[in-house]
């Protein structure tokens, strides 16, 4: 397991390989240091799949009308651009990053299916956009995650996140601390 910093890597991890059958790519969108994408991008490769990091690398864009600017303000959690991380996985094969800003990032990558996408962007707008993105590619029995969820929250990804559970007429599968998981059914 690789070291560093990563708010309870056992949830996301038995999440994850609770996947390994399901076909498809591992996706982190939102990865800021890179310890999570690096603890997935190691099953990854253990379950023979690619393991993509999303992210601006330069952080959070302008916040949007339903998120808390004073917390999710431009620019917090940059990262410098992607530079780092594509030295650090530059040996791994299964390891593809993808750096730009969500929306648009996302109608340019192409995967034709993911078995397990952790999502963790904390504002409004690239929430709904990636899960919106993800859905229809998410594999059956694969399962999507998102941290920074809070119940009642009318702010942030919480907002996006309870939009998108009633627009789909979806119930939650699970919920643990502040994050909240769905599978796809069969």
């Amino acid at each position: 397991m690789t070291s560093g910093y990563t708010e309870n890597p056992e949830l996301l991890l038995k999440l994850l390989r609770e996947t390994s059958e399901v076909e498809g790519d591992i996706v982190e969108v939102g990865v800021w240091e890179g310890h999570k994408y690096l603890l997935f991008l190691d099953e990854a490769e253990k379950m023979q799949k690619d393991c993509y990091a999303i992210d601006s690398f330069k952080g959070l864009p302008k916040p949007g009308q339903y998120d808390n600017a004073k917390i999710y303000s431009e620019g917090r959690f940059n990262v410098g651009g992607a530079q780092w991380l594509h030295d650090k996985v530059k040996s791994r094969s299964r390891a593809c990053i993808c750096e730009g800003f969500i929306p648009e990032l996302l109608e340019h990558i192409s995967i034709e299916k993911i078995s397990f996408i952790h999502i963790d962007v904390d504002i409004y707008e690239p929430t709904k956009c990636t899960f919106e993105w993800a859905w229809p590619i998410l594999s059956p029995g694969g399962i999507i995650v998102c941290h920074d969820y809070k119940e009642g929250n009318q702010q942030n990804c919480s907002r996006a996140v309870r939009e998108w559970v009633e627009q789909m007429h979806f119930e939650k599968v699970g919920l643990q601390n502040t994050w909240i998981w769905f599978k796809k059914g069969f």
